[in-house]
């Protein structure tokens, strides 16, 4: 692997900055009527929707790191869209070049994001309070990420960017340096794929309309494998 000469932090302190973490993009990943099923789902589910939490040893709302609304319930596309996903993982694997244990399950989310919706650097491997690692179910861990991106059209967003860090740069070294990151447009009915360990974040997000049906929507996925595999 290459990595880059040694930088100086606002710290003062030395880090490396490595090359941005190996990821992919699939397009037009769902077929048309799943992907349509998706839209109409969240907006039937508007009610259900509560704000987002981050989890730091417990859950907890906290919008100062992330500003947005989720839920877990995908009712009747539940099956389907864990079907699609996980028959994907060898495409998403050889796409992304990421090698290591073949994950078994898929954990997932769906997220809603209306104006100043954001959500800070950060990354999904998750500990308990205890400090054991958690996936999907006990004795699992979250290998890869991925966000599937869907919304209405005319689109009524701007901004939300995915933003990938370099690997071994804190944020707070990034700066505005465009040679520290790697920001990814959500394209509608795209997948964007990368190691769950990857620093990275939700860009803020302005709907102008302030309208439910305008909103960035994502239904974010953990692909999970067991500890001891």
């Amino acid at each position: 692997m290459h990595v880059t000469a040694q930088m100086v932090g606002e710290s003062g302190q030395q880090t490396f900055k490595g090359p941005i973490p190996p990821h992919a993009r699939l397009r037009n990943f769902f077929a048309p009527d799943l992907h349509g099923a998706l839209l109409q789902w969240v907006m039937d589910q508007e009610p259900t929707f509560r704000p987002a939490k981050v989890n730091r040893g417990k859950p907890t709302v906290d919008p100062d790191m992330r500003i947005a609304a989720t839920t877990r319930d995908l009712g009747a596309l539940q099956a389907p869209v864990e079907a699609a996903l996980l028959a994907a993982v060898p495409d998403i694997r050889a796409k992304a070049g990421i090698g290591g244990p073949i994950p078994e399950e898929v954990e997932l989310e769906l997220a809603a994001h209306g104006d100043a919706a954001h959500f800070r650097p950060h990354i999904d491997v998750l500990r308990g309070p205890d400090g054991s690692l958690l996936g999907k179910e006990d004795g699992e861990v979250r290998l890869l990420s991925a966000v599937y991106y869907f919304h209405n059209e005319p689109k009524g967003f701007s901004g939300g960017a995915l933003r990938l860090y370099r690997m071994g740069l804190n944020a707070s070294d990034a700066g505005d340096d465009p040679n520290n990151f790697l920001d990814l447009e959500p394209e509608q009915n795209s997948l964007v794929v990368f190691p769950s360990w990857t620093l990275h974040e939700v860009r803020p997000v302005s709907v102008s309309s302030g309208r439910f049906i305008d909103y960035r929507f994502a239904l974010n996925c953990w692909f999970c494998a067991s500890l001891e595999g």
